[in-house]
């Protein structure tokens, strides 16, 4: 998962603190005190290229108990956020076994997108809504069934501000045009004509500036 590695990287660039992603989001993720210990200890130790796994090590930086800390490394080899995986180290020839975090950061990321995706879901049932109230107050009428969509459109798309559909809907009431599909289009052109202006401004700018330096 992409965004995944992008929190694996701010992580070891020392720009993202595990430990308080841990503490933050440990009833999502379903981990106790002791877990956080682990975790945390086994994240130091990647953030130095470390990936040898060593029960005996990690026991004693996180000051666990040896039933404690057993108990723990299996419930997050379980839960999938710690995987433990024989290998070779390539320096001495000898069999060991490498530890990987890459599911923690993977779950970590799920739940800051779940947590987008019910903010914006939250933000658009608002935005909708305040719309719908606004079109019903102009032009003292609900939104035909059929035309729903197009505010759907609207706040999906983002073009378009609060300000710009209001202020579309009074013009729209000025002609006596009470169709959505006449407002959109009204936006539309409005978009397009703003878009034109700039480049158009932007293009004399640039004309401007180079005619300065061709008289000197």
């Amino acid at each position: 998962m992409y965004e995944a590695r992008i929190l694996k990287k701010l992580i070891d660039d020392d720009i993202v603190e595990v430990n308080a992603l841990l503490i933050k989001h440990r009833k999502a993720l379903k981990i106790s005190a002791n877990d956080i210990l682990v975790l945390s200890t086994l994240s130091r130790q990647e953030v130095k290229k470390n990936y040898i796994y060593s029960s005996k090590l990690v026991m004693e930086k996180t000051g666990l108990s040896q039933n404690d800390f057993f108990q723990s490394i299996e419930k997050l080899d379980n839960q999938g956020y710690v995987k433990i995986t024989p290998g070779t180290n390539p320096k001495t020839g000898k069999q060991v076994e490498y530890y990987s975090l890459d599911s923690l950061y993977e779950r970590i990321t799920d739940i800051y997108l779940e947590q987008i995706k019910k903010e914006n879901e939250e933000k658009s049932g608002s935005l909708q809504e305040k719309i719908v109230n606004l079109y019903f107050d102009t032009f003292e009428r609900p939104i035909a069934p059929n035309e729903g969509e197009i505010i759907m459109r609207w706040i999906q798309e983002g073009q378009f501000t609060y300000e710009d559909i209001k202020n579309a809907m009074m013009d729209a009431l000025k002609v006596g045009k009470y169709s959505l599909r006449y407002i959109d289009s009204k936006l539309i052109k409005s978009k397009l004509a703003s878009k034109e202006n700039k480049e158009y401004t932007d293009t004399s700018k640039i004309i401007d500036e180079l005619s300065e330096k061709w008289k000197k």
